[in-house]
């Protein structure tokens, strides 16, 4: 997905110039393309990686969203669990 590959780029320049905050937000984005991609083990991953940079750094906006965005993973996954039980 070309998104994903910008956000890629977009987070091997944030981390040399030492942006956390520019990092966390890539993160985030990219749990949500995996999350919109119904890819939840790739999300969660995202999302946690954001919340770890977020316990380094003053964002609790951004925390928020990673905490928000992770939930959401989670449901996620186990309603594809869930569909695949039934099946």
């Amino acid at each position: 997905v070309a998104a994903l590959q910008t956000y890629e780029r977009a987070l091997g320049m944030r981390r040399q110039v030492g942006d956390e905050r520019g990092e966390m937000a890539t993160h985030l984005n990219m749990g949500d393309v995996h999350r919109r991609l119904g890819r939840p083990g790739e999300a969660i991953a995202a999302y946690g990686r954001a919340l770890a940079i977020g316990g380094r750094i003053d964002a609790p906006l951004m925390r928020s969203n990673a905490l928000k965005g992770l939930a959401e993973a989670e449901a996620q996954r186990e309603v594809l669990a869930m569909r695949t039980e039934l099946a």
